[in-house]
């Protein structure tokens, strides 16, 4: 099976900490991420960890229906809930305790694969923030109409009446993260759509590495996903797992033996900073710091062999 077009694109909120917009065939979704911060309400505030919050809406005109939707209703708030959820299960809540992460999910154009498009969108717009995560995370829905198996389902589709699996996972760590699905299944029917999901989560977790690798310098150690970005005005804290980056508003993991990060950090100020040094210091920093990017790139690429 084939699935439709998959489009992204990261930095589309001027404003934001982060943002990406995702779009999985006619299905577009915007994202913005603001965080880590300070929590606003602080009997919501959580000693040990962050505070992920979820705010998922609907354009009124996304869809051929245009009657007015009010915020807050009851599908809506369903489906911050089950965003929140897996964002939660992928982000090292534990490295920024005392804060607070929004995420905020629209949908512009809807036409089946919502659910799978904004988790996307908001794994984009996380890395796109610097949040720490363990792994990023996708989505890809699957179904069976008339006795045939179908991925990444769109609105008509969707809306036949067959059983449909939404599906989202962790590929690096194998895990899912998110399983839902609407209709009763044999369970060799459901292991075939189980599987053909699966696919697909994985069809977008190789087009998102190669979207992220051209915007950020990722770099992994065990079981954590570290990114490196935007290193001006930084200071660094220690913490028990590693060192943790704070730049401005962005927030990255650099581990504590990882000598790669240290020389990419080395690198990103030499590109930022070391014109002030001279063109032969400036040249040489990025030569190295596009060297570096390039062997990234090709480990990102291959984080699943």
């Amino acid at each position: 099976m084939v699935m439709r077009q998959i489009r992204a694109e990261i930095g589309v909120v001027a404003k934001a900490d982060g943002s990406a917009m995702f779009e999985m065939g006619n299905t577009k979704v915007v994202a913005a991420v603001y965080g880590p911060r300070e929590v606003q309400n602080r009997s919501q505030q959580l000693n040990a960890n962050a505070l992920v919050r979820c705010e998922y809406t609907m354009a009124n005109f996304s869809t051929g229906d245009r009657m007015r939707k009010l915020k807050g209703d009851r599908r809506s708030t369903e489906i911050s809930l089950v965003i929140r959820q897996t964002m939660e299960e992928c982000i090292l809540t534990n490295l920024m305790p005392r804060s607070q992460i929004d995420i905020f999910v629209q949908v512009v154009q809807a036409d089946g694969g919502t659910l799978s498009a904004c988790i996307n969108a908001a794994t984009l717009a996380l890395a796109n923030a610097g949040i720490p995560m363990r792994d990023i995370v996708t989505s890809c829905s699957a179904g069976y109409l008339n006795s045939t198996p179908l991925l990444d389902l769109n609105y008509i589709e969707d809306s036949a009446g067959g059983a449909d699996v939404t599906l989202g996972i962790m590929p690096k760590l194998d895990k899912v993260t998110l399983l839902q699905m609407d209709a009763k299944l044999s369970l060799d029917t459901f292991e075939n759509v189980m599987q053909l999901a699966i696919e697909g989560c994985k069809a977008v977790a190789d087009y998102i590495r190669e979207v992220s690798a051209f915007h950020f310098l990722f770099f992994f150690s065990n079981d954590k996903l570290s990114i490196v970005d935007h290193v001006d005005e930084h200071c660094l804290l220690s913490t028990y797992d590693g060192y943790y980056w704070r730049t401005q508003s962005n927030c990255s993991i650099v581990e504590e033996h990882s000598f790669i990060a240290w020389l990419a950090t080395l690198c990103r100020c030499g590109v930022l900073y070391g014109s002030k040094l001279g063109s032969g210091p400036h040249l040489v920093a990025v030569l190295l710091f596009w060297i570096l990017k390039i062997v990234t790139w090709r480990k990102l690429v291959n984080f699943n062999d």
